[in-house]
């Protein structure tokens, strides 16, 4: 029996709640999680009424430590980035490094149903990307 209380005493300290939504920052809460590419609105120069489907879109997956990984990354040589985001307001920020250079984009994030969609600020005409929970 004693062997038993001990047991479950290393079993309640050695549980990990690093990963609960109590840890998980009010700012992000909706953002933490996997995501997948399933839209994008790329403008030429002219204004572009429909979402264009992506079949087999990268995955991004942003986590409650301000960490994230994206697949699917356009011109970058490596399957799979890492690095970290920051948020202020409606803006997220990611930093990493792609093919040895910073990679820096900042997106306007807006929240919908169980989708997100991250629009580019450095284009001048829209560039959207929808994405939806994984």
């Amino acid at each position: 029996m004693r062997y038993l209380a001990i047991l479950v005493i290393v079993c309640l300290i050695g549980c990990d709640s690093e990963n609960t939504d109590a840890n998980v920052p009010k700012e992000i809460e909706k953002l933490v999680g996997v995501w997948q590419l399933e839209a994008t609105k790329i403008s030429p120069g002219s204004i572009v009424l429909n979402w264009t489907p992506v079949k087999d879109g990268g995955v991004i997956s942003f986590k409650s430590d301000y960490s994230f990984t994206q697949s699917g990354v356009a011109n970058c040589n490596i399957s799979l980035i890492r690095g970290s985001y920051t948020i202020l307001e409606n803006k997220i920020t990611l930093n990493a490094t792609c093919n040895g250079a910073g990679y820096t984009p900042s997106f306007y994030i807006t929240h919908k149903d169980s989708k997100i969609i991250l629009n580019y600020d450095g284009c001048i005409e829209e560039c959207s990307y929808r994405y939806i929970r994984k």
